[in-house]
């Protein structure tokens, strides 16, 4: 299974990257930081994004079977509008896919 998670650098993020890799998925992590990704697999994918960049996103979901979204914008560095357009992005993309 090809598993595309976003928020793969945060702690919850890198438990199901390592959780996914463990039971011999493919993982896409996609990452404003990939440094603080201190993973090597033959089975992770690392793509360098913002949640803004459509292109980036539309690339890093194409072909998974699954996406889990759980990244978090901080509250005190992000402007709300930002959080809003970027889950509204990632709706959109996913909608037009048949992933779950």
């Amino acid at each position: 299974m090809r598993i595309t998670i976003f928020g793969a650098t945060g702690g919850t993020g890198k438990q199901l990257v390592e959780q996914a890799l463990a039971e011999g998925n493919e993982v896409v992590a996609f990452a404003r930081k990939p440094s603080k990704l201190n993973i090597m697999d033959k089975n992770l994918t690392i793509v360098q994004g913002e949640l803004t960049d459509e292109a980036l996103i539309e690339n890093a979901v194409k072909g998974a079977d699954a996406v889990i979204s759980y990244w978090v914008l901080e509250e005190a560095q992000e402007p709300s509008h930002l959080r809003k357009a970027c889950r509204k992005l990632l709706t959109t993309i996913l909608s037009r896919r048949s992933t779950r």
